[in-house]
């Protein structure tokens, strides 16, 4: 096999994927064939040689709403067995500014609500459950985090997640009572 560059995961993948056969062209569109799996294999050998940041560059283009919860285990796992918590914390943070982006998006639509056609109100019911749910995510993943936090010794940061979890608790309180 050609020598990963260990710079740019999804190039890696890409270049793996070509050399061994797994790229066909159908109607004109290349399709990676077991992309899953070459995704999980070149990860793993960025874990072994400890390029965490081409592995944090690679999971921070994630839609964390979609998956991926597996390798964010993984490389968090790695990260912390050496202790290297300037890229376990990048990672994190965006996860984080990516749900909360979503709950304060889900947020606007409900205070939209009242605008509304009534073929679009059933939706629009269920909207207040789906908000509270994923609030409940973003709470428990910033939780997590600052688990994670107490291992690096991040007071500040720690200080900032809870600050940031009270916000989102009062915000989303506040708007049910509406």
């Amino acid at each position: 096999m050609k020598e990963l560059k260990y710079k740019k995961v999804a190039k890696d993948i890409e270049v793996y994927m070509r050399l061994n056969g797994k790229v066909e062209v159908i109607d004109g569109i290349e399709t990676f064939r077991g992309y899953d799996q070459v995704r999980d294999y070149i990860l793993g050998l960025y874990l072994e040689k400890k390029q965490y940041k081409g592995v944090v560059d690679f999971l921070v283009t994630f839609n964390w709403e979609l998956g991926g919860n597996e390798l964010l285990k993984l490389a968090t796992q790695e990260m912390l067995k050496d202790k290297e918590f300037k890229q376990l914390k990048r990672l994190w943070l965006v996860v984080i500014d990516k749900q909360t982006k979503i709950l304060f998006k889900m947020k606007r639509c409900l205070i939209k609500t009242k605008l509304v056609e009534p073929r679009h109100q059933k939706r629009m019911e269920e909207l207040p459950s789906r908000i509270e749910a994923k609030k409940n995510l973003v709470i428990a993943t910033m939780r997590e985090f600052i688990n994670i936090l107490k291992r690096a010794g991040d007071k500040d940061e720690i200080d900032k997640m809870n600050t940031t979890i009270n916000l989102i608790t009062r915000v989303c309180l506040q708007n049910r009572k509406d």
